[in-house]
Order: structure tokens, then C-alpha cells, then sequence
């Protein structure tokens, strides 16, 4: 993952590796480039949780065959999941409950964030 952690550095926001193509650099992307922007401000907050779902989607339809997911898949789709969960623990403002839709044979990632404390609820 070093070299997808550089090269995730390197590479623009809105042009992400897709996962069918380079899939750890994908998720390397979406954690350094996607994730720390979620917890800008309040009022960005579900647009870039869109942004995100849409690319987790992109992902899950990559990882899944026959209603399972891949185990390649279920790695980095929590990869993804622990790096919202520690951006969460970096926000200056508290959000209501957010949920992050997953493969069928998946748990889905549900976080709140009230007085400065992280509640995740459901965990992938």
C-alpha cells in the first residue's frame, strides 16, 4: 500500500483510480483525498458523504460475484470504513447519524458524532 499511498498523493480529488482498474490505489485514494475533506464543515458534510457512498458503490459492484463479496473487497471497503470512522474523531462540530450502504453480506457503517464523542453503531 506505499505506493498507492503516493500515489494517491499525487493524484487529483475528482479523478479517482477506478476499482476495477487499481483497486488499493482506488481506496488509497478515497482515504487520502475523499475522507479528510467529509469532516470540513457541517453544511459540506452530506454532500461529501454522497460523494463517497457513490464511490463505495462503484466499489461494491467491482468486489461482489453471485451476492458475495470478495475478500479483497470486504478488506477495503473496511479500510475505507476505519479511515471515516478516524476522521470522524478529528471533526470540530458534531453530525447526526450517517450511514454508509454496503454489499448485501456486509454490515453497513453507521456514526454519529454528539459532544465531541464518536458513536459507531454498526461497523463493517
Amino acid at each position: 500500500m506505499k505506493q498507492e499511498k503516493h500515489t494517491a498523493k499525487v493524484a487529483n480529488r475528482h479523478i479517482i483510480a477506478r476499482p476495477q482498474d487499481n483497486a488499493p490505489e482506488w481506496a488509497r485514494t478515497i482515504t487520502t483525498l475523499r475522507v479528510p475533506d467529509l469532516f470540513t464543515t457541517a453544511d459540506g458534510l452530506p454532500g461529501h458523504w454522497q460523494q463517497i457512498q457513490q464511490e463505495v458503490n462503484s466499489g461494491i459492484k467491482q468486489f461482489t460475484a453471485n451476492g458475495k463479496t470478495t475478500e479483497e473487497g470486504k478488506k477495503l471497503l473496511r479500510y475505507i470504513g476505519d479511515a471515516i470512522i478516524k476522521a470522524a474523531g478529528d471533526a470540530q462540530f458534531d453530525f447526526q447519524g450517517q450511514k454508509m450502504i454496503l454489499a448485501d453480506d456486509m454490515g453497513w457503517l453507521k456514526i454519529s458524532r454528539n459532544q465531541g464523542i464518536v458513536n459507531v453503531t454498526s461497523k463493517l
